[in-house]
């Protein structure tokens, strides 16, 4: 069933070119709600609030990060060093050791959980350059 943002589009859409985007600026009663709690918080929709995120988990993972400078800074963007099962195996890993009750990576002496986070870091880096290695077996 469409959702009433689709079914107006449905009913305003082009006739000579039905494929076409809706450009229309139809907003939800939700989402003028949700819009307005939004900017009683001050919260800009194109400024995400990074206050938000935990002081102590940013810092953690920079440390994560700095641990791989030894490879250059930002090298995990050259062509083929890193593809999604390559990182993911090595954030389950970092996973699995935390859930075994270790906290620091033996290596690096770094939260498990830091590292956690620098790989998921590094993957939406890629991924929003456009130039992760996607081998997942989707």
């Amino acid at each position: 069933m469409p959702t009433i943002h689709e079914f107006h589009c449905m009913l305003i859409r082009d006739k000579d070119n039905p494929e076409a985007e809706c450009s229309c600026d139809f907003i939800t009663w939700e989402e003028k709600v949700a819009d307005k709690q939004k900017e009683a918080l001050g919260i800009k929709a194109d400024k995400p609030q990074l206050s938000l995120i935990p002081p102590t988990a940013l810092r953690q993972e920079a440390r994560a990060m700095e641990n791989g400078l030894k490879y250059g800074r930002c090298s995990y963007r050259k062509p083929g060093i890193i593809t999604a099962n390559k990182m993911a195996d090595a954030m389950m890993r970092h996973i699995q050791d935390w859930l075994e009750g270790e906290d620091n990576a033996p290596d690096s002496g770094v939260h498990h959980l830091a590292h956690v986070r620098a790989g998921a870091g590094i993957l939406l880096d890629l991924i929003n350059r456009g130039i992760l290695r996607d081998d997942r077996d989707i």
